[in-house]
């Protein structure tokens, strides 16, 4: 009688749930190394669409005032990468020391003093020039007294 010998050199064989456990491993450390190395996503920059005049609602006749322009999204947002060349003007003439000026935003922004020479009702108006695309004419109304 013959004896069966076992043989002692034979790897063994993993079942199926060792397979999905080297698989998952796998996908793990995919998934991990794409998360570390790819870039991130970068940051969401706004895209002026229009010009918005911030200026105090009444100012004192002799007194000098600072008129912010910003160029922004629908969102209300600076866009920062605008340096687009805008004229300032102020309605009607002869209330301040200033009627009509051309600036250039840095920034996205823009600051134009004046004094006020006269009392009235007046309109702040930005207008866009020159630049990287068209922006919408923003104003502003302000009292001087």
């Amino acid at each position: 009688m013959e004896e069966e010998t076992l043989s002692s050199n034979k790897a063994p064989v993993p079942s199926k749930i060792g397979y999905a456990v080297i698989l998952a491993v796998i996908m793990i450390l995919v998934l991990a190394l794409i998360y570390l190395w790819a870039p991130a996503a970068p940051p969401i920059q706004p895209s002026a669409t229009k010009l918005v005049v911030e200026a105090p609602l009444e100012a004192k006749v002799g007194s000098a005032i600072a008129v912010t322009v910003k160029a922004v999204d629908e969102d209300g947002r600076v866009d920062k990468t605008r340096n687009d060349a805008v004229e300032v003007s102020i309605t009607p003439e002869g209330l301040t020391d200033l009627s009509k000026i051309k600036v250039r935003l840095e920034g996205g922004e823009a600051t134009v003093s004046f004094m006020v020479k006269a009392s009235g009702k007046a309109v702040i108006q930005a207008k866009w020039i020159q630049g990287y695309s068209f922006l919408k004419t923003g104003s502003t109304n302000i009292e001087f007294t």
